[in-house]
């Protein structure tokens, strides 16, 4: 898929995004109700603006795995972004046991592994 075919100021419909990232509507429609993609469900459809398809491309799924051996993911556009959201501390897992968030912080995380997409 070549970004650059996407323009970044059109708005698109779930059908013609999914053409144009060779995936299904169905695969659209759910990345949007994950909030991986970024619409607007107005009228009969969702509308997707075309800046929101690239960020969409370049996002990737981070595995982080903590010294406690807790793991869990991030999805980040970029390594730097990445980074950047577990210096804030803001991103964690619940233990399946205790009600205690294990938070990801740069002081913590001991492994990071880049996840392929499985389509």
């Amino acid at each position: 898929m070549d970004k650059r075919a996407i323009e970044p100021t059109r708005v698109y419909t779930t059908p013609e995004a999914a053409g144009l990232l060779g995936t299904s509507e169905a695969k659209i429609i759910e990345a949007i109700k994950k909030g991986k993609l970024s619409a607007k469900d107005i009228g009969k459809g969702w509308k997707i603006l075309g800046e929101n398809l690239i960020n969409y491309v370049s996002l990737k799924t981070y595995q982080i795995i903590t010294k406690e051996g807790i793991s869990g993911t991030i999805s980040a556009s970029s390594e730097e972004e990445l980074y950047q959201k577990l210096s804030t501390g803001n991103y964690g897992v619940l233990p399946l046991r205790g009600n205690s968030m294990i938070r990801f912080t740069p002081d913590n995380v001991t492994e990071i592994v880049e996840l392929t997409d499985e389509e």
